[in-house]
């Protein structure tokens, strides 16, 4: 079957075209070879392609054009067959193209309505090899996309073009190839959009001394030096001239021949980003696959490298079986997966299984045999936050998802009872389910303070019991509830039970119980939220008299509001199945009813009714819930009688969302410092 065989070019509307020509010739590396009345051509430096990067002048940014390259002439005529055979909105026939470089192709839609040109016999222009160390761009390696539909999308380039499924990383990003090397063309969820376009660099030697040209530049670096899961490639992302840009790609009915500009009556796209990026190559080379889950091998002519590795441990199959990639693959697997992960320096022993690493739980087992009663429970541990990750990273109604949070679970259970830990479980009704917790208890005699501890979209309660704050606060004699909230954990995994935003109905049953037990003083009741917790710890403080004290860690003043910037401009990219993972946790049967339920979740008019000591931390680089939302939340604390905010900052790290960039280890170290602030706004003693 016909199909496209490389990429060749982009193709940019900008408003400032000199500006633009200057970063890719004197920043970038690009050379021009061509420019006429609002008009440049640039090449690659180790490219045959006549050029990489068309620029023209106009009044609003846009992607006008990306080009793909076919074998011949009759590629290009079966392709455009197809094209029409299969619907595809054609924008012209296979002809003579007059543009730079001349050929014979065609132009067609995408399904998004990008438009794409395809096409053969193009001239090639000057290329040379590349030294290891230059810095320059070899090449475009790849393009990645937004579209609200990933899974449509694939499955538009799959039929339509013959592209090859490559990669996923869970059901949201999907890497797609063309021809030996990983992947060409990639998709995330989002509106129609470019996400960014990587260039190829010789090394990664090649790549870091771009990185400190560029900064010289006083071009931001956005994220890396790094190496992605997916293909194994080291990158650096890097911002260019003009990064918040509005994509207007052309109408269909109003493109024109091949070679003239596009209409001048748009339909309006949002555009998400201005993003480059370098990266070092990997090929897929044919390997016999060791997969850790049975998943399949690429097919014979476009199979994986070992340096080309899914998060399964393997590539996945392409188009016949493309319900293969998405199938479960067993618990085992996943938790070795998210072992490799986060032990990724781990060197395994002689005998460890066939995927590298044992088996934490394997390894429990064997101490517990031993009669190793501390060393299993630690091990048991470990696998616990592992299952976990893995179960979170899977999509809702996964297959395999239930088992795996099941053995989470039972190996948290397990671990806290052969490691002694002061971790009671507990279960409280609530309508006609249950909220379970962990209840981590003061020293000492007598009642003292309690803290209720809350998850926010995507965490647990074992997972907020191994944050430290619990910790911190056992030393500052104050017991902890670590509870799974309706909306998190076990009450929506095993109860059914939907989140609401109002916090306060299922606070206050938590704090019926806890009046229940002696060892609580019930004057002394706070509550602290972690994440999303941020919006309700707050509301329930407000709504709930018995509460006396309130912490967030992450102010979360105003997620309706958030939603609808995420919508507008994330898409589902900061984790993954997002909108799917949103309306399970709320009960919604759509978007529109998740959207229904979620519009009232704001903290205006309600934090002024908090008449108690109330702290209030975050980030100070916070990508998910911006620092505004800290400071809109302490300043609306009109009411409480003792009020303070505290910004994490490079200097105590924690800068980003609930202390993220500084892992476990920095957690802990976060959630002494919140135990701190807590003990000077009066919760406990220092």
């Amino acid at each position: 079957m016909a199909r496209v065989s490389d990429v060749r070019f982009i193709a940019y509307a900008v408003p400032d075209l000199e500006h633009e020509r200057r970063f890719y010739v004197d920043t970038w590396g690009l050379i021009e070879v061509a420019s006429e009345e609002g008009l440049v051509h640039l090449a690659a430096p180790g490219s045959p392609e006549k050029f990489v990067v068309r620029l023209r002048q106009a009044e609003v940014r846009s992607v006008e054009l990306m080009g793909w390259a076919a074998e011949s002439r009759a590629e290009v005529d079966a392709l455009h067959a197809h094209l029409v055979a299969f619907g595809a909105k054609v924008i012209s026939a296979p002809a003579e193209l007059t543009g730079l470089g001349g050929g014979y192709g065609f132009r067609v839609f995408d399904l998004d309505g990008h438009a794409l040109e395809i096409s053969a016999d193009v001239e090639q222009g000057p290329s040379r090899p590349l030294t290891r160390n230059e810095a320059v761009p070899a090449k475009i390696s790849h393009i990645v996309l937004h579209t609200p539909k990933v899974a449509a999308a694939v499955d538009w380039y799959e039929q339509a073009l013959s592209f090859q499924v490559s990669d996923w990383l869970g059901d949201f990003m999907c890497f797609l190839r063309c021809n030996s090397w990983h992947h060409r063309l990639a998709f995330v969820p989002g509106p129609p959009a470019l996400n960014h376009v990587a260039y190829d660099v010789p090394s990664v030697d090649a790549m870091m001394r771009g990185v400190a040209k560029l900064r010289t530049a006083e071009h931001d670096v956005v994220w890396g030096p790094g190496r992605h899961t997916a293909g194994d490639n080291t990158f650096s992302y890097l911002s260019r001239p003009g990064s918040s840009w509005s994509n207007t790609p052309p109408s269909w009915s109003r493109w024109t021949r091949p070679g003239r500009p596009p209409s001048t009556s748009p339909r309006s796209r949002s555009w998400t980003s201005g993003v480059t990026a370098w990266a070092v190559p990997r090929a897929c080379r044919p390997r016999s696959p060791t997969p850790c889950c049975g998943a399949r091998p690429l097919s014979e002519d476009l199979s994986c490298s070992s340096t080309s590795r899914t998060t399964s441990g393997t590539c996945r199959s392409t188009s016949p079986s493309r319900a293969a990639l998405r199938s479960a693959r067993s618990t085992r697997c996943a938790g070795r997966c998210a072992t490799r992960s986060i032990a990724a320096t781990t060197r395994a022993p002689a005998n460890s299984s066939s995927t590298g690493w044992p088996w934490p739980t394997d390894l429990a087992a064997e101490d517990e045999a031993q009669g190793r009663n501390f060393s299993a429970g630690t091990k048991l541990q470990r696998a616990s936050l592992y299952y976990v990750t893995a179960e979170r990273m899977q999509g809702h109604g996964h297959p395999g998802r239930q088992e795996t949070y099941a053995k989470a679970r039972a190996a948290f259970d397990r671990a806290m009872a052969l490691g002694r830990e002061n971790a009671e479980r507990v279960e409280i009704p609530y309508e006609g389910g249950v909220i379970a917790g962990v209840f981590v208890k003061a020293a000492g005699e007598g009642p003292s303070p309690v803290v209720i501890y809350v998850n926010g979209l995507d965490s647990n309660k074992e997972l907020l019991y191994w944050s430290g704050l619990p910790t911190a606060l056992l030393r500052r004699g104050v017991s902890t509830l670590c509870i799974d909230q309706p909306g998190s954990g076990e009450a929506l995994r095993l109860h059914g039970l939907p989140a609401t935003h109002e916090s306060e109905k299922w606070a206050s049953k938590v704090v019926d119980y806890l009046e229940t037990r002696p060892e609580v003083d019930p004057e002394r009741i706070g509550m602290t939220g972690i994440s999303l917790g941020g919006y309700y710890t707050p509301r329930a403080v407000a709504m709930e008299p018995r509460l006396a004290l309130g912490v967030v860690w992450g102010a979360n003043h105003d997620w309706a509001q958030v939603q609808q910037k995420r919508l507008a401009r994330e898409g589902e990219n900061p984790v993954p199945h997002y909108w799917a993972h949103v309306q399970w946790v709320f009960g919604a049967k759509d978007m529109d009813d998740f959207l229904e339920k979620s519009k009232g979740m704001t903290l205006d008019g309600v934090v002024e009714k908090i008449a108690v000591p109330f702290l209030v931390t975050h980030g100070e680089r916070d990508r998910q819930i911006g620092v505004e939302y800290a400071h809109a939340t302490y300043d609306q604390l009109t009411g409480s009688p003792k009020r303070e905010l505290k910004i994490f900052t490079d200097r105590e790290g924690g800068v980003e969302h609930v202390g993220v960039p500084a892992g476990l280890l920095g957690l802990s170290r976060y959630g002494f410092e919140v135990g701190d602030q807590a003990a000077l706004i009066g919760l406990c003693p220092l």
